[in-house]
């Protein structure tokens, strides 16, 4: 008999550095079954948009891009390529980042005629739960919603602020909440 789960629901991992990979694949994976079920009327794209993440060191496990340091003369190039000794210049200190720039996957439906956008599906990553990118994510919401396209948001992150604050809502580890366009 094989031993109970050590965390029930999700596992913590998953919010943690798997994050990015664990998003992506249930953007495509939502697509992939979303599409067939719509077309011909209408098309399924995945688009990304960039958000800065101001405040990386707030994330426990998120990893951004690499940054590698390097012991002076560890990196080599080819001195008749640049016409000099090829060594790195040991003297050269680079800042580091005070921001990360972090590409979120999302679903839009269009129509396939004129590919005008009529939903957007939006599974919520940390740095939309998190100010200041909550803020902008909320606003981004109310301007799609102004637009007259649903908005159909995914949220499967027990850390971070909820998106949504109504007194009817249990507390709950995640949420699905479904803005119809031309809803109140």
């Amino acid at each position: 008999m094989a031993d109970p789960p050590s965390f029930p629901g999700m596992s913590p991992y998953l919010e943690g550095y798997l994050w990015p990979d664990v998003h992506q694949s249930l953007i495509q994976t939502i697509r992939e079954l979303l599409a067939p079920k719509i077309a011909p009327k209408y098309v399924v794209h995945v688009e990304p948009y960039v958000v800065l993440d101001k405040t990386p060191e707030s994330e426990l496990g998120i990893l951004y891009p690499d940054l590698a340091v390097l012991k002076p003369g560890e990196l080599k190039e080819p001195a008749t390529e640049y016409g000099g000794a090829g060594v790195m210049n040991p003297d050269l200190v680079l800042p580091a980042p005070s921001y990360f720039t972090v590409r979120i996957p999302r679903l839009v439906v269009k129509r396939q005629d004129g590919m005008q956008a009529v939903t957007v599906v939006e599974i919520l990553s940390p740095v939309n739960k998190k100010e200041p990118g909550l803020r902008k994510y909320l606003k981004k919401r109310a301007s799609l919603h102004r637009q007259g396209i649903h908005f159909l948001e995914i949220d499967l992150l027990r850390r971070g602020q909820r998106t949504v604050d109504h007194p009817q809502i249990a507390s709950t580890d995640y949420l699905v909440q479904l803005l119809r366009a031309g809803s109140g």
